[in-house]
């Protein structure tokens, strides 16, 4: 076990679990950008549901309810190892109360899950959240962070041997393009709209590997996801896409 620091938090994570990554910080300054919007414009005076795929060990949701007080999340991974690290994590911030972990797959329809968790987000919360305000039903998403996998086949056989034996390859690996884990989460995306757990007031703001950025927005725009800002880490790398939800 070791510990990292990401944002202003202090994290836990080991073998199993990706390790937090400043490149990654954009995405929380960009999530957070999207919530006050959101509230300035009056979309979202209640309390905002943000949904984090791919959590790992909790990091951008953590990060980001840690600064938005008026939020609460749902974390989902499919891997059992991170959600342990997600739970401790949400403990060690002191944001259990306005957390849950679900284990799933991006590549199946979450919109079951996600309903189910919102009625334990209400009891646990004992205050609004979007399932009693009447304006959004219950279980809808203001906001969906993902950083998925998108390393290429051909660049997982040249990675560091001390990435490849620490972090899971679940964790990294996006097939053979490097974008599978994408389309999966557009079409994730379009069954929340389908559902009525999405729409043109929801904000995705998603992860990008070096030099993806366009072929990320294609696979978007295909089911109707319009993009709506680009944004660069530190290096200078369009590491950040923003999406709306119709």
């Amino acid at each position: 076990l070791g510990r990292a620091w990401f944002w202003a938090l202090c994290l836990e994570v080991g073998p199993g679990a990706l390790i937090p990554r400043p490149c990654s910080e954009v995405l929380v300054e960009q999530a957070l950008t999207e919530l006050k919007s959101a509230r300035r414009r009056g979309v979202a005076e209640r309390t905002q549901h943000v949904v984090d795929l791919c959590t790992g060990p909790g990091t951008l949701l953590l990060a980001t309810l840690s600064e938005a007080r008026h939020a609460y999340g749902t974390g989902v991974d499919i891997s059992p190892t991170a959600l342990s690290f997600a739970n401790r994590n949400a403990e060690l911030t002191g944001l259990r109360i306005r957390c849950a972990f679900l284990n799933g797959d991006l590549h199946t329809d979450l919109t079951p899950t996600l309903l189910s968790r919102n009625k334990m987000h209400q009891a646990r919360l004992g205050s609004h959240t979007n399932a009693d305000d009447g304006s959004k039903p219950p279980g809808f998403v203001d906001l969906l962070l993902c950083n998925p996998p998108y390393i290429t086949s051909a660049e997982m056989a040249e990675l560091d041997d001390g990435v490849r034996s620490f972090e899971p390859e679940l964790a990294l690996h996006g097939g053979e393009d490097g974008m599978s884990c994408y389309r999966a989460l557009a079409d994730r995306v379009a069954d929340l709209r389908e559902n009525n757990l999405a729409d043109r007031d929801t904000r995705i703001v998603v992860e990008a590997g070096a030099s993806q950025a366009d072929a990320i927005g294609e696979v978007f725009e295909r089911v109707g996801i319009a993009e709506t800002s680009r944004h660069r880490d530190l290096r200078g790398v369009m590491r950040c896409l923003v999406f709306s939800g119709a």
